[in-house]
């Protein structure tokens, strides 16, 4: 009966070990497939945050590319309005120079090729 007794216990506890084995593997397989889930995850979350920050550099390249187009604009219209100034600063200083050099006949032929006379154009008086 001891030996029925000894081969029982012995039966159990391969059993059990058969047991703890089986729980032990699927634990493991559990643990694994958490792990890949969190992988999975992970590089889900890394490649969204990724496409916010190209998403942002190119909003941020955007504005610049604006910001530096404003500039660029108010530099022309400043341009602009200096070239017009000086034109008409050349055009007063000519005729001035037409009128107190010169015939009044000339100031007349320089109106009919600029098509105005420079004192009209700007608005000043003519001082002799």
């Amino acid at each position: 009966m001891e030996e029925e007794y000894m081969e029982a216990v012995e039966s159990y506890l391969e059993w059990q070990g058969e047991e703890q084995k089986e729980e032990l593997e699927r634990k493991r397989e559990e643990v694994w497939q958490a792990a890949e889930r969190w992988a999975k995850e992970m590089e889900e979350a890394l490649r969204e945050a990724a496409q916010r920050e190209a998403e942002e550099r190119e909003a941020t390249e955007a504005a610049a590319r604006a910001s530096v187009s404003e500039v660029e604009e108010k530099e022309m219209v400043t341009e602009d309005r200096l070239q017009m100034t000086l034109t008409k600063a050349i055009d007063f200083q000519l005729h001035q120079v037409l009128a107190e050099q010169f015939s009044p006949s000339l100031s007349l032929h320089f109106k009919k090729v600029t098509g105005h006379m420079p004192l009209e154009s700007n608005g000043l008086d003519h001082q002799e």
